[in-house]
């Protein structure tokens, strides 16, 4: 008996913890990777960046102008999840997100993206990585921004970002007591410039990124977190009833 109560009790607690603020992560990169696997390497699209709102799901809403793209080249890597594909915001890119239910937390992942001709690269300049974000009636509720830059000298790849949400290292997110509907995730940097004469190359900051992290402020339980219920308020039921019963007897 003592077994089904304390088999009850962490139905019980299961239940409990389903409906606590717990953090969803949202793997893009994958989602990226399984767009471009089902399109098939021969397919005539299969180079073509992906639109951001292709990821979208039944929790997740996605739109804007930044795009998925492959982080290395299939015809040498092959099509692989670590190959496919990150959202590329790139120095002037931006994507928002609706979620299903009220959320009062959203992370975002960064990730430098040095341009492929870094070796006349004298300088990086930095970019500003910003957050908007909305209630359900499309107000503005809070908006955030931290700044990125490149502390690397010629031929280095060193990145200035120590920034950290949530647990995540290189993450940047923002949260709100009261909750909102949705977030926008811009990037703007400063354009690249060449000085010819001194051969000093200046580019703008690339971003890119692969998670998204989010928490519901009123997570609203998935049908197994109700059927978790039901079983322990059934094996409750039947440890009383039998401890009464013994009782009885006694």
């Amino acid at each position: 008996m003592k077994t089904l109560t304390a088999s009850a009790l962490l139905l019980f607690t299961s239940f409990f913890t389903g409906l606590a603020q717990a953090e969803n992560v949202y793997d893009m990169k994958y989602q990226g990777y399984l767009i471009k696997q089902e399109a098939g390497p021969g397919s005539s699209t299969f180079f073509d960046p992906i639109p951001i709102a292709e990821i979208s799901n039944e929790h997740l809403t996605f739109s804007g102008n930044a795009v998925l793209w492959f982080d290395e080249n299939p015809d040498f890597a092959g099509l692989s999840p670590s190959t496919c594909c990150s959202v590329s915001l790139g120095n002037q890119g931006s994507f928002t997100v609706r979620f299903d239910q009220p959320v009062n937390s959203v992370g975002l992942n960064i990730l430098p993206v040095a341009p492929t001709w870094d070796s006349f690269i004298e300088s990086l300049g930095s970019s500003t990585v910003s957050a908007v974000y909305k209630n359900s009636f499309g107000e503005i509720v809070g908006q955030s921004s931290v700044t990125t830059n490149w502390l690397g000298e010629f031929w280095s790849d060193q990145f200035q970002w120590n920034n950290t949400f949530n647990g995540h290292e290189g993450a940047f997110g923002v949260s709100s007591v009261d909750g909102f509907s949705e977030i926008t995730f811009s990037v703007e940097g400063m354009e690249g410039s060449f000085n010819a004469k001194g051969f000093s190359y200046i580019a703008p900051l690339f971003i890119a990124s692969t998670n998204l992290y989010y928490s519901y402020a009123n997570p609203v339980p998935e049908p197994q977190t109700y059927a978790m219920m039901l079983a322990g308020l059934g094996m409750l039921g039947f440890t009383a009833k039998r401890h009464k019963k013994l009782h009885m007897r006694a």
